[in-house]
């Protein structure tokens, strides 16, 4: 598979390190670390291409995606460095602490740019392992998302737990929360002018609460679909006759049309620019049980009846 990278500014990545660190710069030392990120991702888009040849092309394309974007932020991140020095390398004397909070401040917002970024491996890597995804259908799709989210509320509560051991005792030596290799790669990010002073900045909580929040979510909506149960019914035109059913599957949680045989094109045509597909497994068009899914029913019925009336 053929790996594209895109240009490191590496004038900017020197300069950059001049601002936060007394260490020399190592020439070429950005585009190495930014080319073995992006190996990584060329790597796992192989091994799909191997295991699922259906999707190589899409794993090439994000990881071409990846390679680019990663890139743009790196290049970025170097300029944001850019904006006003450490305490450590200017001094304390007339430091300009208001440009600092608002360099600071990109960071953050930056940083919240990488997590977006970093989903794209992520999404290669759920192609390789497809089964993996907690999908709604799944039979226990409601005791994988507990599983889920108690994983991210734990360390949700260990990175806490990190951040104020570290603010006591000035290192994470002695820490029972992580293994020490993970310990390790800690204390080597923290080295990283946008780590901040503590092992996980803020933006990485924030990131985690936000994955609580949603994954929350979702199970709460899927309970209360369930609890519900699978619901039926038909909908008729204005002369009574039946156009087609249709079920609320909870077990599959899809909403579903079925029809007296196969509609005829326009129909089948509204039916797809309203987000339903035809699965020969189920026979039966449908798409993903949502209350958006419930609004596209809405439309399709208001653009059917006017047709079969």
């Amino acid at each position: 598979m053929e790996r594209i990278f895109y240009a490191i500014n590496e004038k900017l990545a020197k300069d950059s390190r001049g601002m936060w660190s007394f260490s020399d710069y190592v020439s070429g030392s950005s585009t190495k670390e930014y080319k073995s990120v992006v190996e990584d991702a060329y790597l796992k888009a192989e091994q799909v291409a191997q295991v699922r040849p259906e999707n190589a092309e899409q794993a090439e394309k994000l990881a071409e995606r990846f390679s680019r974007k990663y890139a743009a932020w790196v290049n970025k991140k170097n300029s944001i460095d850019m904006m006003c020095p450490s305490v450590m390398i200017c001094g304390a004397g007339n430091f300009p602490t208001r440009k600092k909070e608002k360099q600071v401040a990109r960071i953050d917002r930056h940083y919240k740019e990488y997590d977006l970024i970093m989903e794209i491996p992520r999404k290669i890597n759920s192609l390789l392992y497809r089964d993996s995804i907690i999908k709604s259908g799944d039979s226990e799709v409601i005791e994988k998302l507990q599983e889920k989210l108690q994983e991210l509320e734990n360390m949700q509560d260990s990175m806490k737990k990190a951040n104020a051991y570290y603010k006591k005792n000035g290192s994470l030596k002695g820490f029972e929360g992580f293994a020490q290799d993970t310990i390790d790669k800690i204390t080597e990010e923290m080295t990283n002018s946008w780590h901040g002073n503590k092992p996980f900045p803020s933006y990485a909580l924030t990131n985690n609460n936000a994955k609580i929040k949603s994954t929350k979510a979702r199970l709460d909506r899927i309970v209360k679909v369930k609890e519900q149960g699978t619901q039926e019914k038909e909908v008729s035109a204005d002369d009574g006759n039946e156009l087609f059913k249709v079920v609320e599957n909870v077990e599959l949680m899809r909403l579903q049309h079925l029809f007296d045989g196969k509609p005829d094109a326009e129909t089948r045509d509204i039916l797809k620019k309203n987000g339903f597909k035809w699965s020969p497994k189920n026979e039966a068009w449908q798409r993903q049980l949502t209350n958006n899914a419930r609004y596209g029913l809405k439309r399709v019925i208001e653009q059917l009846k006017p047709e079969l009336a």
